[in-house]
């Protein structure tokens, strides 16, 4: 008995560690990280948090804790502007770097709790803090212009970028009315209207181009497709509180991550959400993929958890492997149970290895819902979908991979 409990145990860790797919990095301490951002043409990525800087030349590997005296829990955030420029900010402190994060200096700026920027090149940025003020620079950090929007009382903002030197926005919240917020400038921050308000704190955002982008709250993620006139809503089930977004390449494929260590995936411009396998429990706050890739990233949150992934995520949550026995041919079986409500188990068949998607289709031959969208080995597997929010109806399930398709009926009852 006590072996089979333990073959059991083993399983469970190797299935585990198979599908979450984000490995756990080691920078010696237990401070959040609260920020993370990686050079463009660089093998170097900066993460920040518990009064740190560290540093990493071989993505991850192993990391440098650069030396710069710091107050404890004084940074929130680090951005690059250029080759080899980088920026970190916190309480009171805007620090610049000039050679790809080895040594630091730091700017007069008024004293605020400066909580992130968006710099469009090396010269010209704007940070934002926990005030209504802005700061621009248009020459390095050399001088600073302050804006004030004068929007609310006691405003948190958390969230910046400018797809121009005209057209920017900003996310958070006002304590004050206990709303979240997005506001819009089209003069370059000179001044700022409200596009969008939410009912908890919008965390963070990020803009594909001048029409298009994202926002992240409690449970939702916002989206906009016409320069943030109006915002539609896209519940994510399971979700809490996203402090981290990134759409790394385009609007396709896109990632929110934060509390309880969740991670959720988008492969369709933002319409449905899927939650990743992580491993951990400690909270998200930040996700950063390297540029122009979908497949190598980090998250980095409490507790010094860094995270590296490096084939997007992995899998969804709730697959797992169920043999690694190679069958003759792939294709799906029948889900059980069918009928279903709202929860049914889909068994298929790996047969060689290859990327395999399995998604959900309505009677309208809508995709409603992606289960499996990944690289997987021979083998039979089995992947639940939980329809809680969708009509009853008859649905449609699609594999495809490796050359073939294959499709099962399935019937849910409410």
């Amino acid at each position: 008995m006590k072996i089979f409990k333990f073959f059991i145990l083993c399983s469970i860790f190797i299935s585990s560690v198979q599908f979450s797919q984000w490995v756990p990095q080691t920078n010696g301490t237990t401070s959040t990280m609260y920020g993370i951002a990686s050079f463009s043409s660089l093998p170097i990525i900066i993460s920040v948090g518990g009064g740190k800087i560290y540093k990493t030349t071989n993505e991850g590997t192993n990391w440098l804790n650069v030396a710069y005296p710091l107050p404890e829990n004084s940074l929130s955030d680090v951005v690059i502007s250029g080759v080899t420029t980088c920026w970190a900010f916190g309480n009171g402190l805007v620090l610049k770097s000039t050679n790809s994060g080895t040594n630091w200096s730091k700017l007069t700026a008024p004293n605020r709790f400066w909580n992130t920027a968006y710099f469009m090149n090396d010269n010209t940025g704007w940070i934002c803090g926990s005030t209504d003020t802005v700061l621009k620079t248009t020459n390095g950090g050399g001088n600073w212009i302050i804006q004030e929007n004068n929007l609310y009382a006691n405003s948190y903002n958390y969230g910046i970028q400018f797809t121009s030197s005209l057209l920017g926005f900003m996310c958070g919240y006002d304590d004050i009315t206990q709303k979240g917020y997005i506001i819009r400038t089209i003069n370059g921050g000179t001044s700022w209207a409200e596009v969008l308000s939410a009912g908890a704190t919008v965390h963070a955002m990020k803009m594909i181009n001048s029409s298009t982008g994202f926002a992240s709250t409690t449970g939702k993620i916002y989206k906009t497709t016409n320069g943030g006139s109006n915002w539609n809503e896209h519940a994510i089930p399971g979700a809490g509180a996203l402090y981290g977004l990134d759409f790394p390449v385009n609007e396709q494929t896109g990632y929110a991550g934060g509390i309880g260590g969740k991670i959720f995936k988008t492969t369709n411009a933002g319409t449905n959400w899927y939650e990743l396998t992580t491993g951990t429990t400690s909270h998200i706050r930040a996700i950063e993929f390297k540029f122009g890739s979908v497949t190598t990233g980090f998250a980095v949150g409490n507790s010094g958890t860094i995270l590296k992934t490096t084939n997007g995520g992995g899998a969804f949550v709730g697959l797992s492997n169920t043999s690694t026995e190679v069958p003759e041919r792939s294709g799906l079986s029948s889900n059980y149970p069918n009928p279903f409500n709202p929860v049914t188990n889909i068994s298929f068949r790996v047969a060689q290895n290859g990327y395999i998607k399995i998604a959900v289709f309505n009677m309208l031959g809508e995709e409603v819902a992606e289960l499996v969208q990944s690289e997987l080995k021979p083998g039979s597997y089995m992947v639940r979908w939980d329809a809680a929010d969708k009509p009853s109806g008859i649905y449609f399930c699609k594999m495809e991979g490796n050359g073939f398709t294959d499709t099962k009926k399935m019937m849910l009852v409410k």
